[in-house]
């Protein structure tokens, strides 16, 4: 896997979908990447939810589980420039273990940031007026991102924070001084600040 992130850290930027929902509810033009390295050039649309994957090409209509991809990526209009998820196994404390679609926000080839988009929904039943038979609704409560730092030296997942990055970086000395001297706290919201830290640990 690090091979795949690693050759697209030219085609993205440090950047995240602010319209969660919309990302939902979209039909993307796009490219699947299957397990078996063949790919799908196709309209699809993307549930993170039950991470699945629906996907449109000509007449034919198929949904594929996270487990049958590799990757997948589209042109972001919006935001002009194209996004890349990856199908990953997540293995951390805080988080049920098990594999998840996972977007490349900040490639680099030692540590790249990744974000995993949460969705909770709450499921309603019931009989409503004018209607025979008994039907289910489903409501998103709310959505975020978990962000996470991703070691393609080891192939493990550390939480988005300033203890993990500290750790990481902690034999860098001049990453270590870059981060004094711009007076980083490193705040989960500052992206910015970890991708300059990954950058300047890289170059040595």
């Amino acid at each position: 896997m690090r091979f795949f992130i690693c050759a697209i850290l030219f085609c993205c930027s440090c950047s995240e979908y602010v319209n969660n929902l919309k990302m939902i509810e979209k039909t993307w033009n796009g490219t699947i990447v299957f397990n078996d390295g063949s790919a799908l050039d196709c309209r699809f649309t993307y549930d993170p939810i039950r991470n699945l994957l629906h996907s449109k090409k000509d007449t034919a209509f198929a949904t594929y589980a996270v487990h049958d991809i590799k990757s997948f990526s589209f042109f972001d209009d919006e935001q002009k420039l194209r996004r890349y998820f990856y199908s990953l196994p997540l293995q951390v404390e805080s988080v049920s273990s098990g594999t998840y679609f996972f977007e490349v926000i900040h490639p680099n080839s030692k540590i790249s940031i990744l974000s995993r988009l949460i969705v909770r929904t709450e499921v309603h039943q019931g009989k409503f007026i004018l209607e025979p038979v008994y039907k289910t609704t489903q409501t998103i409560l709310y959505d975020y991102y978990e962000r996470y730092l991703f070691d393609h030296r080891d192939g493990k997942f550390y939480e988005l924070s300033k203890k993990n990055m500290l750790e990481l970086i902690a034999n860098n000395s001049e990453a270590m001084n870059y981060m004094y001297k711009k007076h980083y706290k490193l705040h989960r919201e500052n992206i910015y600040q970890f991708a300059e830290l990954i950058d300047v640990y890289s170059k040595n």
